[in-house]
């Protein structure tokens, strides 16, 4: 006995895949080369771009004397506070 289909042959119809399309390969050196915004080696931008980030980091982290007058005062604090409690006792 053959199983006959309910629904008629020319209402199904198959989905068409879509047909994989390929991506160019781009050489990641060309795209560096092609958006550098500087020239490479030294140049004048390098070097002021090189201070100005050398300006921003002493005023967000300190410079080395400003730090170093900043533990001296915390060490004479600290001293200060145990003598203090020595003399307490």
């Amino acid at each position: 006995m053959e199983a006959f289909s309910i629904i008629p042959n020319n209402i199904i119809k198959p989905i068409p895949r879509p047909t994989p399309t390929p991506t160019a390969t781009v050489d990641v050196y060309d795209v560096i080369t092609k958006s550098a915004q500087m020239k490479p080696g030294l140049s004048e931008d390098l070097m002021k771009l090189q201070s100005d980030i050398n300006k921003n980091i002493k005023y967000v982290l300190g410079s080395a004397d400003q730090k170093e007058e900043i533990r001296k005062q915390e060490y004479e604090k600290s001293e200060d506070n145990n003598n203090k409690e020595d003399h307490d006792r």
